[in-house]
C-alpha cells in the first residue's frame, strides 16, 4: 500500500494541489487509527464505498472521491506486489523442476 506521503503525491497529480490541501485529512482518516488498531483488517471499515459515502455526507462530494481515489491506489499497489509475488512463485517453480 502507499504510504501517506505516496497518497498525497497521487492524489496532487490526480486533483491537484489546492483540492488535496482541503482533502488529504480524507487519506489519514482512512489509514489511521484504524490500521494501527486492526493491521490489515482496517481495509474492511474504512476502505469501502460506504466509508465513501460517509465522508461524502458528512464533508461533500470531494471527500468521497478521496476516498474512491485511495482505494483505487491501494488496489493497484497490491496488485502489482501479487503480479510480482507470482512472477517470483513461477521463476522458483521452474528452477526446482530442472
Amino acid at each position: 500500500m502507499p504510504n501517506s506521503r505516496e497518497h498525497k503525491k497521487l492524489c496532487e497529480k490526480h486533483f491537484g494541489k489546492v483540492l488535496t490541501a482541503q482533502y488529504n485529512f480524507v487519506n489519514d482518516m482512512m489509514d489511521h487509527p484504524w490500521q494501527e488498531i486492526l493491521g490489515k483488517d482496517h481495509r474492511r471499515i474504512a476502505h469501502n464505498e460506504e466509508f465513501a459515502l460517509l465522508m461524502e455526507y458528512y464533508y461533500g462530494y470531494w471527500a468521497g472521491q478521496f476516498v474512491r481515489y485511495h482505494i483505487i491506489c491501494d488496489r493497484m499497489v497490491t496488485e502489482r506486489k501479487n503480479a510480482k509475488a507470482r512472477e517470483k512463485y513461477k521463476r522458483e517453480k521452474k528452477k526446482k523442476n530442472k
